[in-house]
This record gives structure tokens, C-alpha cells and sequence, in this order.
């Protein structure tokens, strides 16, 4: 009722001030802090130091970000972890006894073209179908050109930023199982060959193969 004392009480990371004003007008004001608030969210990216313990992004006015191991970067036990020590982890649900697991990351993106040994497709990065790497017997040659790979490690092309730059990209199983080396034969496509691939060099007429590993 009018009258009535009235408290305003701020909970978890919301915080509550009063001013009144010169004409004798009160404003309440609610804040919350966005990044502490995210910092005490369960999240699967988080920051951690370099023993894997979870450290937390604090800005300040100026807009600096310091890293603390408390979620609100205040406290007698907060200290401040060097940005040189802090590392980018996903984390997966933890286990049975609450240990923290490898995450399995999905829905990631290629980075080169992937070769379909079946019907002999390659299809791109984006989805999209780049042709065939062969005839319907044999994928003869790798399904981008060495210019091509190179270009991914590019940042920039001709003065300007390279769209097809990868060089930082993860790799996904596709990419390291689709990776390999063109095999020919007197200067004429042969074989594209990929990683688990056998290569066998037998013996011919008056000819001896002789395989050896060094050291």
C-alpha cells in the first residue's frame, strides 16, 4: 500500500542504485553486467589457464579485458591470469564423476574438396558439386590443383584480403582423409592417391623393385 516501505534487491549479478534527483524525483536503476552474467552461465566454449582451469574475461571502462579466476573478477582469492596463459577450450558434459571429457565437435565445415570413391563426385567445401576427379574407373588425379592448395595459405592475394584463406582453419576428418598426392606416369594422370591408400610396386621383366625404409 502507499506508504508501505518498498526495497529493491538485487540478486545473482543484477545490481541496484537509487538517486534522487533536484526536484526531489527518485530513480531506481537495475544493472546488469553481461559478461559477468555469461561468466556464470554454463557455456561448452569457455577460457581456461594453462592447468585447464576456467578463467573469466572482465572489462573494464576503458574496454580492456584482464582474465580472472573468479566470474566477477573480485574477491580476496581472484587473481589475474596473464593473457598470454589463457587458452580457448570446449568443453563436452562432464562424466559419471563429474570429470571434464573431450567434446566431439559437429556441423564443421571442410576445408577442401572431398572425393567420393563410389560414384567418383567431388563435392566442395560449400556443398556444392565440383564434377569428378576421373572416369567411372579410376580417380586419376587430386581434386584441387597444387595452386589451388597453395592459395589457402594465403591471407592476402593482390593487395587485399584472400576470401579462400584457410591457413587457421581446423581441419576436419574429411580434409585429412581427402589430402594426398597425385601419382603419374610419364607425365600422364594416373592415380589420386589418399591417406590408407596402398601403393605396391612389384616386379617386372628383367626388373627388380626394392622397397626400403631408412632409419
Amino acid at each position: 500500500r502507499n506508504a508501505n516501505e518498498v526495497k529493491f534487491v538485487g540478486k545473482g549479478t543484477a545490481t541496484v542504485t537509487g538517486e534522487t534527483d533536484a526536484n526531489g524525483v527518485r530513480t531506481i536503476t537495475v544493472k546488469v553486467d553481461d559478461q559477468v552474467s555469461t561468466n556464470n552461465a554454463v557455456t561448452p566454449v569457455v577460457y581456461t589457464d594453462k592447468e585447464g582451469n576456467t578463467v573469466y574475461p572482465i572489462k573494464d571502462d576503458k574496454g580492456n579485458v584482464t582474465y580472472h579466476t573468479t566470474p566477477d573478477g573480485k574477491g580476496e582469492n581472484d587473481k589475474v591470469v596473464p593473457n598470454g596463459d589463457v587458452n580457448t577450450s570446449v568443453n563436452g558434459p562432464k562424466d559419471e564423476k563429474g570429470n571434464a571429457r573431450p567434446a566431439s565437435l559437429g556441423n564443421v565445415k571442410n576445408n577442401i574438396p572431398a572425393v567420393n570413391d563410389a560414384d567418383k563426385k567431388v563435392t566442395n567445401p560449400d556443398g556444392t558439386e565440383k564434377g569428378t576427379a576421373g572416369d567411372v574407373n579410376n580417380i586419376n588425379k587430386a581434386p584441387l590443383t597444387a595452386t589451388e592448395a597453395a592459395d589457402l595459405l594465403k591471407p592476402t592475394k593482390d593487395g587485399k584480403p584472400n576470401p579462400n584463406f584457410a591457413g587457421n582453419n581446423a581441419a576436419t576428418v574429411s580434409d585429412v582423409l581427402n589430402a594426398g598426392w597425385n601419382l603419374q606416369n610419364n607425365g600422364e594422370a594416373r592415380d589420386f592417391v589418399k591417406p590408407y591408400d596402398t601403393v605396391n610396386f612389384v616386379n617386372g621383366a628383367n626388373t627388380t623393385a626394392v622397397v626400403t625404409t631408412s632409419a
